[in-house]
């Protein structure tokens, strides 16, 4: 919750509740009614129409893995522009995370 990222990411920070993390609580996936199974054909139709799309997995979500977006998005067939990296947030620095850039995606 560093308030950097949540500026970057235009994260709602007025919530009238305690945010709490995935891993505290038992989550039902069926409990979310209103959310279609699969997001691919919404964000297949997105990238279609040149809507730049960015997609993010954190290493510890107990909802979305890592692995689980990167199987769902190698489904959409998209051209790979820049391979599977590690990033930082500057030269020398540790490593941040990992990225793939694809054409459509950010």
């Amino acid at each position: 919750n560093n308030p950097l990222v949540q500026k970057a990411i235009h994260a709602n920070t007025a919530l009238n509740y305690p945010w709490t993390g995935c891993r505290t609580r038992t989550y039902n996936l069926r409990r979310f009614g209103d959310s279609p199974p699969s997001m691919l054909a919404h964000i297949k139709a997105l990238v279609t129409t040149g809507i730049r799309i960015w997609l993010y997995s954190g290493d510890l979500d107990a909802m979305v893995p890592v692995t689980a977006s990167k199987h769902s998005v190698e489904k959409l067939r998209l051209e790979v522009v820049k391979d599977w990296r590690p990033w930082s947030t500057a030269p020398g620095q540790d490593v941040g995370g990992y990225v793939i850039e694809y054409k459509g995606l950010v």
